[in-house]
């Protein structure tokens, strides 16, 4: 499994052809977007002839009389979930995504059960980002997600001084070798 993140500052919003050449001649099977494609026809048409299925989750909605591809899937929160995710919250989709496949296939996987709160941080974090109205179950992935995310980082500082630590003693006993090495070749170097 890779994570390619395309540019849009280099790249262009959303999939482009290049990248889906880019996927193909290195052997993707499977495309799963994050918030892009949902307009994307020529481009997951391409994907298809060359052998790859390609799940679209997007919170967009495409324009007024605009095509819409031809994925193996679409999501869309909006339709999927109807009143339960509401248009402007990107950041839950990936979240949502990954605790309806875990729940699915968690099993056949090995992935334990409630997994996927541990990127309640992610989702909290980008709910609050998106600064949509903090009611319901955006109120409650913030919450968890702000718990999560103050868990994850006390863990990350915990280790981080540990590793520090770490590396201090290594330096400590290094530096007393040196020290007990150095008088030592000054005796030799003395004759």
């Amino acid at each position: 499994m890779r994570f390619i993140f395309l540019s849009a500052i280099s790249e262009g919003y959303g999939l482009n052809l290049t990248a889906i050449k880019q996927f193909a001649e290195s052997g993707v099977k499977l495309i799963i977007t994050v918030d892009l494609g949902i307009t994307a026809v020529e481009e997951v048409a391409q994907a298809t002839v060359d052998g790859m299925d390609v799940i679209i989750t997007d919170h967009h909605l495409p324009p007024a009389n605009c095509l819409v591809p031809s994925p193996y899937s679409i999501r869309r929160p909006t339709i999927i979930l109807k009143d339960a995710l509401r248009l402007g919250r990107c950041f839950q989709i990936p979240f949502k995504f990954a605790q309806g496949f875990i729940k699915k296939y968690g099993e056949y996987f090995k992935i334990k059960a409630g997994a996927e709160k541990w990127m309640l941080d992610m989702a909290g974090l980008g709910t609050l980002s998106d600064m949509v109205p903090l009611t319901g179950e955006n109120r409650t992935i913030a919450h968890f997600g702000m718990k999560v995310h103050a868990q994850i980082s006390a863990q990350r500082t915990a280790e981080t001084l540990e590793e520090d630590e770490h590396r201090a003693a290594v330096s400590l006993r290094r530096r007393h070798r040196l020290h007990a090495y150095a008088p030592a070749q000054r005796r030799f170097a003395n004759g």
